[in-house]
């Protein structure tokens, strides 16, 4: 995924499934320099490459 649509994601007001190898994440905020998001799963909350992310349609 790439940077925007994560940001896009991230400020809709709709809920849509993104998955992080696999795993349903909940992103808890982006960070445009480093190009990564803090994202929650359900074993915890980590922070990964935003280009990792994947949209589930």
């Amino acid at each position: 995924m790439n940077f925007q649509r994560a940001q896009e994601i991230f400020n809709s007001t709709k809920s849509i499934t993104v998955f992080h190898n696999g795993e349903s994440i909940w992103i808890e905020r982006l960070d445009p320099h480093t190009q990564t998001a803090y994202v929650r799963t359900m074993a915890g909350e980590k922070n990964v490459l935003v280009n990792e992310l994947k949209e589930i349609h």
